[in-house]
């Protein structure tokens, strides 16, 4: 419930808040243009351009590099999570040698020979 005015405002008063509110607006707009002029803060269409450009090339660059779904071949050491889940097919951490280590994750596999 709003609480009712006591009293009007002079116009005086009136007058005052105009002119604050007339200040305001003319602040605003003045930092408005004043940030409109600032081109280097601004892309222009051309740079846009050149740069959406170059993010899809380094996007198709990073998709030729993935591993297809189908298959390929992985370069250097791929470490796969640890976990329990011991019921879904995953990738596993699988290593070998002639002493058991004596620390291993969930999930990792030892060969010994």
């Amino acid at each position: 419930m709003s609480t009712p005015l006591t009293t009007a405002p002079t116009p005086m008063e009136l007058v005052q808040t105009v002119n604050q509110l007339v200040q305001e607006s003319g602040n605003q707009q003045q930092n408005l243009t004043s940030h409109m002029g600032q081109q280097e803060i601004h892309l222009t269409q051309a740079e846009r351009e050149d740069w959406n450009s170059r993010a899809t090339a380094q996007q198709g660059q990073k998709a030729d590099a993935a591993l297809p779904r189908t298959g390929g071949s992985l370069e250097g050491t791929t470490i796969a999570q640890n976990n329990a889940d011991y019921g879904v097919f995953q990738l596993r951490n699988l290593a070998m040698g002639t002493e058991i280590p004596s620390q291993m994750e969930n999930g990792q596999i030892f060969f010994q020979y």
